[in-house]
């Protein structure tokens, strides 16, 4: 493999692929001292030079103001430029700014058409934000059926929260046909269908002239879930070989909450369309709980969907432990709590769901809301990989590779590699490559 200073000497020859390669290393602080003023004067660099993944990058050093003075306009800037040559990331976190208006004046319309560049690409999350505008008739025309396509779409690579939409709006046919309270505008009964994954995006191709670097995935703007945390560039001494960029990515929880208490509150929940002998049910407290958090059919209420989930998760609904623990986490509702969101992610896992299994084992991986136990993580993460959840198993993947805990083991690696690359997950299937060209 080439050196460090061969990847300096072709980016100061003004190789694009390199000077954004470099960026990355200072960046990552891998064989050099971390630097994130050097990592953006490389990305810049190369993003003269029109290379994508470089702008991408730019963008999100200035959005978060690493290295560089924050401007949201100069990141909606340097996202248009990538998402203009067809960067799916960039397309995706350009359209969260229109939707938002973060350095650009709020515009649904734009934010659907760059969600729409992003979706087609298979990116989850814009698939997922693409179904909310045609839920909620935001820059497009309002349509239930093109709001579960796109739920549908990323539900299929395993994204929660569209699933948790999908299963909303069967809740909500059977309400309204049990109920008979449609309106003449409300859609008909839309079943999800079942779709399959989309093809991933192809690969930014290497100049012929250049010195042959491996790309990471670039950065990403992740609404409402846990953020993704590179690890490990290696370096080799062979200068013959071509330059790796090995990397095996843990997932993990950001903006945790500190202990607090339930806030107590002075109105009542509200109780629409509730029947007597309902106030007592788990199921349908769970279903009110969803319909708060995600204004349907009601007016949005974190509040009044924390207080929901409160009385379904006492009488021990998984599924509203679960969201419970995720509101603690991000404190949404309530007041942020890692203590909190450990509490009712144990509950829920311990009645066997899968994601909560997962994220208390994230939780013992790093320490928050819990003393760190990456033994206690590592039993939490089979269990939910066991069940099929994609992430756990990509993280087993990780920790077998590079024998955290556990001793290194190259075959478990690749098992646990195998069944999130069947899944779709696109980090997966780059360790699983990167593994195979060492053999």
């Amino acid at each position: 493999m080439a050196s460090f200073q061969d990847i300096l000497e072709a980016a100061e020859q003004g190789n694009a692929v390199a000077q954004y390669n470099l960026g990355l290393i200072y960046l990552k602080g891998k064989g050099v001292e971390q630097d994130d003023a050097r990592a953006v004067g490389w990305f810049l660099k190369a993003a003269n030079n029109d290379h994508a993944k470089a702008q991408l990058n730019l963008a999100w050093m200035y959005q978060e103001g690493r290295g560089v003075g924050e401007s949201e306009v100069k990141a909606a800037k340097w996202y248009r430029k990538a998402a203009e040559k067809g960067n799916a990331l960039s397309q995706y976190n350009l359209g969260i700014m229109y939707e938002k208006g973060e350095g650009v004046a709020q515009d649904y319309q734009k934010a659907a058409h760059w969600f729409l560049q992003a979706a087609q690409q298979g990116i989850a999350n814009a698939q997922y934000h693409l179904g909310e505008l045609y839920l909620l008739g935001r820059g497009l025309p309002q349509s239930d059926t093109e709001a579960v396509n796109w739920y549908s779409k990323a539900a299929a690579q395993e994204h929660m929260d569209a699933q948790i939409k999908l299963d909303l709006i069967r809740e909500k046919i059977k309400y309204a046909q049990t109920e008979q309270i449609h309106d003449d505008d409300q859609p008909p009964a839309v079943a999800p269908p079942e779709t399959p994954s989309d093809d991933e995006p192809v690969a930014d191709e290497i100049p012929e002239d250049a010195v042959e670097i491996e790309e990471h995935d670039a950065q990403e703007i992740i609404e409402q879930t846990p953020e993704d945390k590179p690890e490990i560039l290696e370096e080799t001494p062979d200068t013959n070989q071509e330059i790796q960029q090995d990397e095996v990515i843990y997932e993990s929880n950001q903006d945790l909450q500190q202990a607090g208490e339930f806030p107590e509150s002075t109105r009542e929940i509200p109780h629409d369309h509730v029947k007597e002998n309902e106030l007592v049910d788990a199921e349908y407290q769970f279903n009110m709980g969803i319909r708060y958090k995600e204004g349907l059919d009601v007016e949005q209420d974190d509040d009044a969907a924390a207080q929901w989930f409160l009385k379904s998760a006492e009488q021990g609904y998984a599924e509203a432990q679960m969201n419970l623990g995720e509101m603690y986490q991000e404190g949404i509702g309530v007041t942020r709590s890692d203590t909190e969101a450990v509490k009712w992610y144990r509950m829920a896992a311990q009645q066997g769901h899968a994601i909560a299994q997962y994220r208390l084992g994230l939780q013992y991986f790093f320490g928050e809301g819990v003393a760190q136990d990456f033994k206690e993580a590592v039993q939490w993460y089979l269990k939910s990989a066991s069940q099929g959840y994609v992430e756990a198993q990509f993280n087993l993947g990780g920790i077998y590779e590079e024998g955290i805990v556990v001793p290194k083991d190259r075959d478990e690696a690749v098992k646990w590699y195998s069944k999130a690359a069947e899944k779709g997950h696109e980090k997966a299937r780059y360790r699983l490559d990167i593994m195979n060209r060492k053999i």
